[in-house]
C-alpha cells in the first residue's frame, strides 16, 4: 500500500478512460477485475505488438491481458 500510494502521488494522472494493470498474483488479478468491474473502470486491450512482446519474454503459455498476471 506504501509503494501504491507513493506511485499515485509522483505519477500523471492518466490520459484516457481506460488503464492497465500489472501484478505478480493470478489472484490479484481476478481481484482487480472484480473491482474495476465495480468501480466502472475500463481495462485497455493492449496492442498485439505488445502482447506479442510480452508473450516472448514470459512464455507462449502466458495469459497475456490485462490485467497482465506476470
Amino acid at each position: 500500500m506504501v509503494e501504491a500510494a507513493e506511485f499515485l502521488a509522483r505519477a500523471p494522472v492518466p490520459r484516457g478512460p481506460r488503464v492497465a494493470f500489472m501484478t505478480n498474483s493470478g489472484a490479484l488479478k481476478s481481484v482487480i477485475t472484480e473491482a474495476a468491474s465495480t468501480y466502472g473502470i475500463g481495462l485497455a486491450r493492449l496492442a498485439s505488438e505488445t502482447e506479442s512482446r510480452l508473450r516472448h519474454v514470459l512464455g507462449e503459455e502466458a495469459d497475456i491481458g490485462n490485467p497482465l498476471d506476470t
